[in-house]
């Protein structure tokens, strides 16, 4: 791992047990690979597990946005890379790219993250200087990202599915990791998309924590090339865990 003045990266092989049926980075892998190289920047910084712990502090994902101009292959070189481009009171975006072997891009992400006191489940406020070893002197350019999700359409859902969530599918936190819910979206894409196209563009919005034991309703509905899918509680579903929209071409 590499810290510069304008960017954290971290290199990665993408692993047989890291791709999908296609023989390319399974999505769900990719959204872990984003996470990894955050711990690791975190870490570095010091500011790891045991430091938000004591704290009793925690960052909590809010959205991603994913651009992908390609999916890197089993076997690949990866050089992985984030930085952290802005903060709002307790808010904060940090970006990603990977790039490939011969220095091209082929994926690009934005994420945004909230400050939160793991005790009382609401926004913390940290310590002044807090955010300061996020920042890097020669922030890299970005793009300008609003994490925008369109509505869910107003009329029947192409498909209905159920997930019962399992201990397999928790995070150290004990609620659902974030990169289940891009297993749970592209599980419910139409074969005739999934087969014959390739997954261009992902936005998640996370609403709620979703727990062990909870059986979550996946409503899928598809507008030509976009995948919409919404998980509810599927006891009540005026209790929305998350939104998963894909982009297919």
């Amino acid at each position: 791992m590499i810290k510069t003045d304008s960017t954290f990266l971290h290199k990665y092989t993408v692993d047989y047990s890291d791709v999908d049926d296609k023989r390319t980075l399974r999505p769900s892998h990719l959204i872990d690979y984003f996470q990894s190289i955050s711990v690791m920047h975190s870490d570095y910084m010091g500011y790891d597990l045991e430091f938000f712990e004591t704290k009793q502090i925690g960052w909590v994902l809010l959205y991603w946005h994913v651009q992908i101009n390609r999916w890197p292959a089993e076997g690949e070189e990866l050089t992985i890379s984030t930085w952290s481009t802005d903060h709002k009171r307790v808010q904060a975006n940090r970006d990603f790219a990977i790039e490939d072997k011969q220095g091209s891009e082929i994926c690009y992400g934005a994420s945004r993250w909230v400050l939160i006191d793991t005790a009382l489940r609401r926004p913390a406020k940290p310590q002044k200087g807090f955010f300061d070893p996020y920042i890097f002197k020669n922030c890299r350019e970005f793009k300008p990202e609003t994490f925008k999700m369109n509505p869910v359409p107003e009329r029947e859902p192409n498909s209905i599915s159920t997930y019962f969530v399992t201990r397999h599918d928790t995070d150290t936190n004990g609620h659902t990791n974030n990169a289940v819910y891009i297993d749970w979206s592209t599980d419910n894409v139409p074969n005739e998309i999934y087969e014959n196209k390739s997954l261009k563009d992902i936005k998640v919005a996370y609403k709620k924590e979703c727990l062990r034991g909870t059986t979550v309703k996946i409503q899928t509905w598809i507008k030509g090339n976009e995948v919409i899918s919404l998980f509810t509680d599927n006891d009540d579903e005026k209790i929305i865990f998350g939104q998963v929209i894909t982009l297919w071409h």
